[in-house]
């Protein structure tokens, strides 16, 4: 999914997809046409997906949450404060199913 791949490449339109399916699930109880939404979401998500061109590399070492969590707050960066969050997030609802560490290896990357 997309934390891993973020994980492996730190490719920012990467950093986007993972974001942007955490904003997905919190606001897909909202929306009148949740299949509509998904379904438009699917596109755009594939989309980034392949314009991203992310390539699979090295991913940085496994942070414990509270030292990433204490980067983010003192990161000035939006970007690196909003990923953790999501990714903090995701694991709370999905945990590691299917992905193994990705949440906090995609956020140990972002601070690192």
């Amino acid at each position: 999914h997309a934390a891993a791949l973020y994980a492996a490449s730190g490719n920012f339109t990467v950093l986007h997809l993972v974001t942007s399916a955490h904003a997905m699930r919190v606001l897909l109880p909202f929306v009148d046409e949740p299949l509509a939404a998904v379904h438009d979401y699917w596109l755009a998500y594939a989309a980034g997906t392949v314009a991203a061109g992310a390539q699979r590399g090295d991913t940085a070492p496994l942070l414990p949450w509270a030292r990433i969590v204490k980067r983010a707050i003192e990161s000035d960066d939006e970007h690196v404060i909003k990923l953790v969050d999501s990714c903090r997030e995701e694991e709370l609802a999905y945990g590691d199913k299917g992905g193994g560490k990705a949440w906090r290896l995609a956020a140990s990357r972002v601070v690192s």
